[in-house]
């Protein structure tokens, strides 16, 4: 186990949105709730209906740190906090 921990992170997520078409499930998960910490991820739709995966239910997610790669926030709405953001520049 302690190999594969090294390898992995695992969070916890609230599924905000499920689509499918054609087999698939696009999902999107925030983590702590938070609306700036959304992950988005492919599944199988018949996977994804098997483990529950639908709006509102909790799901652990096991990141793979190899994968992982963080991209600077969107400074326009990292900078409004409280607020949309949209129509306006930094």
């Amino acid at each position: 186990m302690g190999e594969q921990s090294e390898r992995e992170n695992t969070v916890s997520a609230v599924v905000s949105e499920r689509l499918a078409s054609r087999g698939h499930a696009t999902v999107s998960a925030r983590v702590d709730r938070r609306r700036e910490a959304t992950l988005n991820f492919a599944i199988g739709a018949a996977v994804a209906q098997r483990r529950g995966i639908v709006p509102g239910a909790s799901v652990p997610l096991r990141l793979q740190k190899p994968a992982i790669r963080l991209l600077p926030g969107d400074v326009a709405i990292a900078g409004q906090a409280g607020t949309s953001g949209k129509g306006q520049s930094p």
